[in-house]
């Protein structure tokens, strides 16, 4: 998994993208990943942030990971 900092939202929809929080630490996260991201139009509709990056400041709701918000 890796972070994306960008909207991979390539259509004209204006939804804000859906995100998954996760650790690279975490098993949870790991295997909810592999089954969520197996197909590819799952996998670019999301965007990926690490909680271990230092620099990330996290929503107030993100209290444990994986953490996965849907707008659509």
């Amino acid at each position: 998994m890796q972070n994306v900092s960008n909207n991979p939202n390539s259509s004209s929809d204006k939804s804000p993208p859906n995100i998954l929080f996760y650790s690279k630490y975490c098993p949870h996260c790991k295997k909810f990943a592999d089954i969520l991201f197996k197909l590819p139009h799952i996998n670019e509709r999301f965007v990926k942030i690490s909680v271990d990056a230092k620099n990330v400041r996290l929503p107030g709701f993100v209290e444990t990971v994986p953490t996965i918000v849907v707008f659509d």
